[in-house]
């Protein structure tokens, strides 16, 4: 199997939106504030400044070893939180491993592997709770057995009731088999079904599938598919609109194409319908379009009451801001104090406001946008966790009003990349 090898970061010209059938033009497209700053309540975290306790136990050994490519995925158990990640163990010898943490942010399983002794996994699993139960997607090969169907490299899944004994799933969720290579990979759940939305390896654009086939992999002609025209697609992400019960996806492009730079977002069940460009996401830079990579999954998310927000990454070379995008309308804001964003995150609380959570060099900064869409000009900053020097991924998740728990790789003093958490706790 041939699998391309891309570079996020190699730029190339292109340029515009995509509709349902034609380019829309102009790249400063109208938007219209969610709502003014001047509103919001302003932000102040209430926790100790020590709080970040690590999760992962990688040290200056060859292995246990994390990568800086590896996003851990978050969800909640309970009133609880369940964080997975992966791990290499050995040479073609890889887990993933989770830990659980109660409401509150106390570390109530340490890190214990769930799924074991595969050749190789993906670095972006995603887990999603769906009727009761967790249920994770990802890819891999467990052998190098050409009999074995999860040495295929289609898109797998397994459940748990209680986050720790999981079970394959016997199906794939993808007739795809590069999904061992993605570059993206998401999952969503459909009024309990599982929706995956992914980058598999050897295309160049989004692959997506409702519900777990019988079969490994899914038989011919169940992916739904959109392919740019040029190279190349990565970071996808998907919401389910509470609202309307469709399915909206979201994957970052770099194509050399005219039509296909920047954050493309667009429904894809029940029906796939047009693609359109986030707002901002590119920009004109010496007479070519130019973008930012969110270098991990779209920050994307659902609001309780219905629409899909998207964040996401405004100027070039470096961040001058962090947009957050109401799917389908002209509405927008822009975080303040978000200049020099690496990487972001999303998460939607019970309570119907949106947090923003990302990296700013050695700092984890936070906003949070109410359920009327004001947001303040304060945020909250904290330092790395101590004796780290760089922090890699960040994913966030809320499961009380005024709580959000955070979650960041970092490289400590000895080389060593590790999972930290942290709660914050809000007035």
């Amino acid at each position: 199997m041939s699998v391309r090898v891309r570079s996020a970061t190699a730029l190339a010209p292109a340029l515009g939106l995509f509709a349902a059938a034609s380019l829309v033009a102009s790249l400063a497209t109208p938007t219209t504030a969610l709502a003014t700053t001047a509103t919001a309540t302003a932000l102040t975290d209430t926790r100790s400044p020590t709080g970040w306790q690590q999760l992962s136990h990688a040290g200056p050994a060859a292995y246990p070893r994390l990568n800086n490519v590896d996003e851990p995925t978050l969800a909640r158990i309970g009133t609880g939180l369940q964080v997975i990640w992966p791990v290499q163990i050995g040479a073609s010898q890889m887990n993933y491993e989770t830990a659980i943490l109660n409401a509150s942010g106390a570390l109530t399983t340490r890190a214990t592997p769930i799924i074991t002794g595969w050749t190789s996994l993906t670095a972006d699993p995603r887990v999603v709770t769906i009727s009761g139960s967790q249920f994770l997607a990802f890819s891999g090969l467990r052998t190098t057995d050409a009999s074995d169907p999860y040495a295929l490299g289609s898109e797998y899944s397994a459940t748990s009731a209680d986050g720790l004994t999981w079970t394959l799933g016997a199906g794939a969720m993808s007739e795809s088999t590069s999904a061992y290579a993605d570059y993206g990979n998401d999952a969503v759940d459909s009024a309990g079904t599982p929706v995956w939305v992914g980058n598999p390896g050897t295309v160049t654009g989004v692959r997506w599938q409702s519900g777990t086939a019988s079969s490994i992999p899914a038989p011919p002609g169940t992916d739904g598919a959109f392919d740019l025209s040029g190279c190349c697609a990565y970071s996808a992400a998907a919401a389910r609109d509470n609202s309307t019960g469709a399915i909206v996806a979201a994957f970052y492009s770099n194509s050399s194409a005219a039509s296909e730079q920047g954050i493309q977002v667009g429904q894809i069940l029940p029906t796939s319908g047009g693609w359109t460009r986030a707002p901002g996401s590119a920009a004109i830079r010496a007479g070519q379009p130019t973008s930012l990579s969110p270098d991990q999954r779209i920050a994307m998310v659902s609001r309780p009451a219905g629409g899909v927000l998207v964040a996401y990454k405004v100027g070039y070379p470096t961040t001058s801001k962090i947009r957050v995008w109401q799917v389908g309308t002209h509405r927008t804001i822009d975080i303040p104090g978000s200049s020099q964003a690496s990487k972001i995150a999303m998460a939607s609380g019970p309570d119907g406001g949106v947090w923003v959570a990302w990296l700013a060099g050695s700092r984890v900064k936070i906003a949070r946008v109410t359920a009327a869409g004001a947001v303040g000009r304060s945020i909250i900053t904290w330092r790395a966790p101590s004796g780290t020097s760089s922090a890699w991924k960040i994913a966030a998740s809320s499961g009380a009003p005024r709580r959000l728990d955070v979650v960041i790789t970092a490289t400590g003093a000895r080389g060593a990349i590790n999972v930290w958490h942290r709660q914050a706790v809000v007035r």
